[in-house]
Formats: C-alpha cells, structure tokens, sequence
C-alpha cells in the first residue's frame, strides 16, 4: 500500500511539475493549439485521478499501520469514498455556480444589447444578430435567454463598426472564429481554467498556468478553423485591421502567426453558408 502511495503521489506530483512547461504556449503549442488544449484537460483530469490515487492509498495505508494489519473491517473504504464524493460535490457545486453567474451574466449582456440589435438572421446552426454600435466588437453566446426571443440557441454578434471596417471577406472568418468558440466548447474550457487556478495553490503554479495557456490556446484553435473554412489571409488580413483600430498587439501576432502556416488557397474554398454575409 505505501508502494502505492508513493507511485501515484510522485506521478501527481510529476505531472502538475511538468505539465505548465510541457505544454507552456511555445511553437509547438502555437502550431497545434486545438491538440495543446486537449492535452491541458486530458492533463487535468490525470491530475484529479491521482489525486484521489493517492489519497484513498493514504487512508488505507494509515488504516494498516494502525491495525497492524489489512482486514476488510479496517478498510474504511465508505470513509474515504465518502470523502471522494464529498469532495466531487463541492467542485461540482462550484462549477455549478459559476455556470449559473455566467448564464446570469450573459443574460444580462444580451439584454443589454437587445434594443440595439438592429438585424437578426436565422442561420442553420446559430443566429447572426448585428448591433448598431460604432464601436468594432463581435463575440458569441452559446445559448441566448428567452427574452432575445430566438429560442435557446447559440448567437454570434458583430457590431455594425466591426461590418464597416471589414470587407465582407475578412468579416466572414470574423464571424467563423466566433462560431468556433461555441462549437468547440471554448467557454466551459475557459472556465474550468478559471475554477482550476482558482482552486490551486499559486506555489504550484500549475492553475496559473493553465488558465494563461488556455486563454491564449482557445483564440488559436478557432483562429484555426476560421482559416480553413473561411481564408487564412482574409483573417489574417481582418484582426490586422481590427488592431489598427483598437490598438490590441496581440490580434498583429495572431495575423503574422496565420501567415507562417500552411492553408488552403483562398480561390479554392467554397465558405459555407452560415458564415456568409453578401
């Protein structure tokens, strides 16, 4: 049993050391962030296991010394299980709390907006909504409240600055990255990142890590499929001008970033409907 304990507590211990500088937002990263953010959840939930490894291997080795030996009545296998579950609850609750702040505060940005949509379209697989803003902005929303009145569906929304400023072409890939976000799954990524830093003692290093790595990664991988589906150099030509407008640098790297890669030709791609605008 200590055998055990030792293996998964070194093994834990190796990974939450390992993990940040493995997968830390390097090339390697940078060329492949769809695969960088699974390996960060498939990392996390290695972590969980070994944790909860190492402490049932804790319980029973302390319950054999105790005993002096391992009997079926000294197990106390219900306590620490107990314990598991206790502990999975209160996670649970967490994430289940900030799930509900965010839908509470997604609702209130689309309220927010609402008297604002100037433009609602019905695609196949979200609802395009434009907003009379002057100011560039575009985002999206996995599941729109009731009041929008679309129904509980994902919603992607570009201001009308962010359409006059764009050629139809780049804001396409715009409205196909905003999509990628939600198809993906990119919020709930987001936020476990977010519950896992905070949840992480800052000595680790480990959650901190994390959440910066995923926060960039998130933005890459729809970046990604923006590319493909909608023209690398219409994207890369889009967050250009939108960081000439905002003075955001890290939209100039995303756009020298896609220049370096390899994608299909522009003339060869047939963008799919639901992110067309003409």
């Amino acid at each position: 049993m200590l055998t055990l304990l030792a293996l998964s507590a070194a093994a834990t211990a190796a990974l939450i050391f390992t993990t940040p500088r493995l997968l830390a937002p390097g090339s390697w990263a940078l060329r492949h962030p769809a695969t960088a953010l699974r390996l960060w959840m498939a990392s996390l939930v290695a972590a969980i296991i070994g944790l909860i490894t190492t402490v049932l291997s804790g319980v029973l080795a302390i319950v054999t010394a105790v005993a002096g030996y391992l009997h079926p009545a000294h197990l106390l296998i219900p306590v620490a299980v107990s314990a598991v579950m206790i502990a999975a609850a209160a996670v649970w609750f967490r994430l289940k709390h900030r799930h509900h702040a965010s839908v509470r505060s997604v609702h209130a940005a689309v309220a927010a907006l609402e008297p604002h949509i100037i433009s609602r379209s019905q695609r196949e697989a979200f609802v395009l909504a434009r907003v009379g803003s002057p100011e560039v902005f575009s985002y999206a929303v996995a599941r729109t409240p009731a009041e929008a009145g679309v129904g509980s569906r994902p919603m992607v929304i570009v201001s009308t600055g962010m359409q006059q400023l764009l050629t139809e072409a780049q804001l396409q890939t715009i409205i196909a990255h905003e999509y990628a976000h939600v198809r993906c799954g990119h919020e709930t990524i987001l936020r476990t990142a977010a519950l896992t830093a905070a949840m992480t003692p800052p000595a680790l290093r480990y959650g901190q890590a994390m959440q910066r790595s995923v926060t960039l990664l998130v933005e890459l991988a729809a970046d990604d499929i923006a590319a493909d589906r909608a023209g690398a150099v219409h994207l890369a030509n889009a967050l250009a001008a939108v960081s000439a407008q905002t003075g955001d640098p890290s939209l100039d790297l995303r756009a020298e970033r896609l220049t370096l890669g390899e994608w299909t030709l522009t003339h060869r791609l047939t963008v799919p409907a639901d992110f067309r605008v003409a």
